[in-house]
């Protein structure tokens, strides 16, 4: 509860510029509105799978120093403090959409906890990377963030 909204979208730029340097991409990870207002953070690295959602040491980073995450903890973090602050997104790769969800646990029909719900991607086109789309960011999340790296702020991106 005392991470901000910044906080978390800046645990996804993170993610994001990780799956650039892993994957060597030649395009950089975009931050922009779309054709309905929403705010979206897009990289073209390997697209979220379900394996990301539980925490475990990423192979893929652990030999590398130039990588910012290896636990998986800042995407585990950054969902549950913007579902905390009631913000609403979806998250898009070619082959699944994930979306936060509070449902009882399995053994605690009394008590809900916050989940993924997975659905097979069969209407956004996305054919490469992971696009997380929100609904109710405003300028200001997105600036805050962008100012909590020095590349932005350097670069004049914010």
């Amino acid at each position: 509860e005392h991470l901000e909204i910044e906080d978390s979208l800046k645990e996804i730029i993170s993610n994001g510029l990780d799956e650039h340097i892993l994957t060597e991409s030649k395009r950089d990870i975009k931050i922009y509105k779309n054709d309905n207002n929403n705010w979206c953070i897009r990289d073209y690295g390997r697209g979220i799978k379900s394996s990301n959602f539980k925490f475990d040491i990423n192979n893929d980073k652990q030999d590398n120093h130039d990588i910012i995450g290896m636990y998986g903890y800042g995407l585990k973090d950054a969902i549950g403090n913007l579902y905390h602050w009631e913000i609403k997104f979806k998250i898009y790769t070619r082959s699944y959409i994930f979306t936060p969800i509070m449902r009882p646990k399995e053994d605690f029909p009394d008590e809900e906890t916050l989940h993924t719900e997975i659905i097979k991607n069969t209407t956004y086109e996305i054919n490469k990377g992971t696009e997380f789309i929100f609904d109710n960011l405003t300028l200001e999340n997105i600036t805050k963030a962008k100012e909590k790296f020095i590349s932005f702020i350097r670069f004049g991106k914010i």
